[in-house]
Order: C-alpha cells, then sequence, then structure tokens
C-alpha cells in the first residue's frame, strides 16, 4: 500500500492497521505494519530515518513522522510571515520532503 498524497501518516497508519487485520499476520502485525510504512510512505526523511535505525519500535517511528510534519508546518508559517508568502520552490520542497 502506497501513502495517499494528501493522507497524514496517522491516517495512513490506521488504513494499514485495518488492512492487517484481514491479512493472517499473527503476532508480527506491528513489525509488518512498520515495513508497509517503509515501503509506502511519502516521507524520504521518514524512511531514511526507518531503514538507518533498523531497531526503532512503530510508534517511535510515528512519533518522528509527526514531529517532521509539524516541524515543516511551522518552518512554512513562520517564512510565510516573514517574507510574505512562501517562495514555490519552498513549498515543493515541504511536499517531497514529508
Amino acid at each position: 500500500m502506497k501513502q495517499e498524497e494528501e493522507e497524514t501518516l496517522d491516517e495512513f497508519h490506521t488504513r494499514l492497521q485495518i488492512a492487517a487485520k484481514y491479512c493472517e499476520v499473527g503476532d508480527t502485525q506491528e513489525k509488518e505494519v512498520k515495513a508497509q510504512i517503509e515501503l509506502g510512505t511519502s516521507s524520504k526523511k521518514i524512511r531514511r530515518y526507518s531503514f538507518c535505525n533498523p531497531s526503532v519500535k512503530l510508534n517511535d517511528l510515528l512519533t518522528y513522522g509527526r514531529t517532521i510534519h509539524e516541524t515543516e508546518r511551522q518552518a512554512v508559517r513562520i517564512e510565510k510571515n516573514s517574507t510574505g508568502a512562501p517562495q514555490l520552490d519552498d513549498e515543493v520542497r515541504l511536499q517531497s520532503a514529508v
């Protein structure tokens, strides 16, 4: 499964959990959901963080993703207030980073 363009990480996570209930993953559900997030997330930062830290738990990965999203959102707001409007390349970079 892939994360939809406007879908948050939490929404993607919820969709994966629902799908996992219909699969026979047994006790490995958390591990399988984490793997699907690694493969299907639209965020290069989340994917790289998880691959560089293979022992990271699913909840910690989700926390990291939320932190990235909130940090980027606040940075854009600050930049918009200081310059009047975010630059086009900043908006593109924000969408590809998250």
